[in-house]
């Protein structure tokens, strides 16, 4: 790209995605974070985060072959130059809610993923790790899995996030009352029925999830009706994301303000003009690199790619239409062009009850 038609903020790594569209399908930054994985508008940066302890009390867990899983070790940050902000284009409509439970679009998803976080992540090769988990032991017989939370993870206004703050939002996230009382129009219908009790929970009989157990204050173990091989890449879903129970109970719009633990702070928003993300100090095991995130929003947010070719944001999906001209040899977009491998799925449905055409 000409220089005068590039950015001139000089964040490594940030270039062109391509994006192939696959039946027409609307692909989008939906499940990728901005950084290695929020806080609410009226937050600060939180003063030291007392350490938990941790007791050995708990039930035992079945007799096999126990898998341990160890949260990675903090990847070392990338040399950092220059402003530290990241400038993209949201959608016109903008995020049509910022809710975990209820969240199902990828560009409302994209966002939570920065405000808050779950047991669980997709790290750079999609394999599911932990992180508010800094352990993670599964029985021999694949039912049981037992958490253990980093002592030193916090919601954005510095308060110890606990085995409580995961089983309520787990309970929360099954609760069919989040939309009318039909359970099966939760997102954790898709991706939390695994646990025990989830799918009655959310059908309406029976009020409780005996499958989420409180061990002591940084052990929560979860207990599944039958082995789940992709429970964990389930449970790093925005449904299996943890919210402040406090911060909910400020009322129906308590996600406009959101107190997350992830790795935003939620600084800004103005309705279909702009979103501003600011980085959060205390995110453990470490801040991210980028300081700011700017998502453009409404008319702003329209035709992207001519926005990123005048410099005026800084990553953008290549649309159909322009392949051929950017993977073109002679074409200065060529260098920054940059694969990236999405989740997809396709599919043919057959009619067998319709005649030959």
């Amino acid at each position: 790209m000409p220089q005068q038609a590039r950015s001139a903020r000089p964040l490594a790594g940030l270039v062109l995605a391509l994006v192939l569209l696959l039946g027409g399908c609307r692909v989008q930054f939906g499940e990728r974070s901005a950084t290695t994985p929020g806080v609410p508008v009226s937050t600060a940066t939180p003063a030291a985060v007392p350490t938990a302890p941790r007791s050995p009390a708990g039930t035992p867990v079945p007799a096999g072959t126990e898998t341990v899983i160890e949260a990675p070790p903090p990847a070392p940050a990338p040399p950092a130059s220059g402003e530290q902000r990241l400038t993209l284009a949201g959608s016109p409509d903008g995020p049509l809610t910022l809710d975990p439970a209820l969240v199902r679009d990828a560009d409302s998803a994209f966002i939570v993923r920065q405000i808050f976080r779950g047991l669980v992540r997709l790290d750079a090769n999609l394999q599911a790790v932990p992180d508010l988990a800094e352990r993670i032991r599964i029985s021999g017989d694949g039912l049981v899995y037992t958490f253990e939370l980093r002592d030193r993870a916090s919601f954005h206004d510095g308060r110890l996030l606990t085995a409580d703050d995961v089983k309520y939002s787990l309970e929360r996230a099954t609760d069919p009352a989040l939309v009318g009382g039909d359970g099966r129009r939760l997102p954790a219908w898709t991706y939390l029925r695994d646990i025990l009790g989830a799918e009655e929970r959310m059908a309406g009989q029976r009020p409780d999830l005996p499958g989420v157990e409180v061990v002591d204050t940084l052990t929560v173990r979860i207990r599944l009706v039958r082995p789940a091989p992709d429970f964990l890449t389930k449970l790093s879903s925005p449904p299996a994301f943890i919210v402040d129970r406090w911060d909910v109970a400020g009322g129906e719009d308590w996600w406009r303000t959101p107190n997350g633990s992830g790795p935003f702070v939620l600084e800004r928003w103005e309705e279909q003009r702009l979103l501003v993300l600011r980085a959060y100090p205390g995110y453990a095991p470490g801040a991210p690199v980028l300081q700011e995130v700017d998502i453009r929003l409404g008319a702003d947010a329209l035709e992207p790619m001519n926005q990123y070719e005048r410099g005026q944001i800084d990553l953008v999906s290549v649309p159909l239409w322009a392949l051929d001209r950017v993977q073109a040899p002679n074409s200065p977009l060529r260098q920054e062009l940059r694969v990236q491998p999405l989740f997809a799925g396709s599919f043919i449905l057959l009619n067998p009850n319709l005649p030959p055409l």
